[in-house]
């Protein structure tokens, strides 16, 4: 069984759910396979800055298919 969760942080801010999120799977024994989302390049660079292992796209999520996105 896969130990990994596939998720995404849309509207990604500085990162306080994503942050929420990966210190909750740690502390589980889970992987995160996280994309984080946002129109606005402000947003992606500074969720950028605090989560620097995390996938990251500039574009409305509204042109997101979610299950390209996030596969699995």
């Amino acid at each position: 069984m896969s130990k990994t969760i596939h998720a995404a942080d849309l509207f990604c801010g500085a990162g306080g759910s994503s942050t929420g999120l990966l210190e909750v799977a740690r502390e589980l024994g889970y992987e995160v396979d996280l994309l984080a989302v946002n129109h606005w390049t402000v947003a992606i660079e500074t969720h950028s800055l605090n989560h620097p292992g995390v996938r990251h796209l500039c574009q409305s999520v509204d042109t997101i298919n979610p299950r390209e996105a996030v596969p699995g």
